[in-house]
């Protein structure tokens, strides 16, 4: 009796230990997204608080631009003078070496001038990057032909950023984290 009843409450302990050693290792797993994805949000927040949207620089880079849609990548004109820009980078993108994983799994790229470097941290792949720009027309140009500024709005953007921790989604380590949130410039000079 004292066997069974031994055996009993080794097997239910053995159990409990298991699941607490599972649950913890998801825990770990999605600490690690979501770590990386506040650092992440913060340093975009950051950059575009002190700098402003780079609206010549959409159209630059591409003549057709429509930011009334959805951008892949965002423009900051920091209050330095200089030109960032944040983008998701895969293998297509031709910066991949950047990214921290040896996998060369997406991740978050700023990029100044002509220097580069990962937001995102080991273990942690960028599974979708967007941001959406307001207003649409640059609010500090000036049209003298109407006497107005383009726009009477201040300069914000809405981030979207998805994570996950690289991991298969079947896998039940994985952990996956999604971010929205909208981002005003302090700088709105008249």
């Amino acid at each position: 009796v004292a066997l069974s009843l031994f055996a009993v409450v080794v097997t239910i302990a053995t159990d409990l230990f298991l699941a607490f050693q599972r649950t913890s290792r998801k825990t770990q797993n999605l600490e690690l997204v979501v770590t990386n994805a506040r650092l992440v949000t913060e340093r975009i927040a950051r950059e575009l608080r002190e700098g402003s949207i780079s609206y010549a620089r959409f159209y630059e880079d591409n003549s057709n631009a429509d930011l009334t849609r959805v951008q892949t990548q965002l423009f900051i004109r920091t209050n330095t003078g200089e030109d960032l820009r944040i983008f998701r980078a895969d293998d297509t993108g031709g910066v991949s070496n950047v990214c921290p994983d040896a996998q060369r799994k997406p991740c978050l790229i700023l990029s100044v001038n002509d220097a580069t470097e990962s937001l995102t941290g080991a273990g942690v792949r960028v599974r979708n990057a967007a941001f959406l720009i307001a207003p649409v027309q640059d609010p500090f140009e000036f049209v003298s032909a109407t006497g107005a500024f383009r726009s009477n709005e201040q300069p914000r953007v809405t981030i979207y950023l998805s994570f996950d921790n690289t991991k298969d989604p079947a896998d039940q380590n994985y952990a996956r984290y999604d971010v929205r949130t909208t981002i005003s410039s302090r700088i709105y000079r008249r």
